[in-house]
């Protein structure tokens, strides 16, 4: 019997469309320590489908193209380290959705429970919080 959700994988896993998947995906390693697994070339050069491993969950994209445009979402990063990975952001390109060169729409600040919350937007156009 086929199991339902396959070996490494959770039940949700995020797909993303995104206008330029070879940016994107130079954005998520550099900002968020995403390891590429494997990535599927439309004869263009543009990327059909590709996915990454952040921690321990998958994330899977493609570039946007007819139909499929792009598809603005967000989503929760859980890191140890909210500092680091908020200024890796920053060095990576992390700016604000209304265009301009700011980098966070939050800066970190304590949450409820104790924890430590920021949020970003990327040039792709997603936004972080963590």
């Amino acid at each position: 019997m086929v199991a339902p959700v396959p070996e490494g994988y959770h039940t949700v896993t995020p797909y993303l469309v995104v206008p330029n998947g070879l940016a994107f995906l130079a954005f998520i390693e550099k900002a968020f320590g995403a390891v590429e697994k494997s990535r599927t070339l439309r004869p263009d050069g543009t990327i059909a489908n590709a996915e990454v491993q952040i921690g321990d969950s998958k994330l899977m994209m493609a570039q946007a193209r007819e139909p499929w445009k792009p598809m603005p979402t967000g989503f929760y990063l859980y890191v140890p380290d909210t500092d680091a990975v908020y200024q890796a952001a920053l060095a990576a390109g992390g700016e604000s959705p209304d265009g301009a060169r700011r980098p966070v729409l939050r800066r970190p600040q304590r949450r409820g429970a104790g924890s430590l919350g920021q949020q970003l937007v990327d040039r792709h156009p997603h936004r972080g919080c963590g």
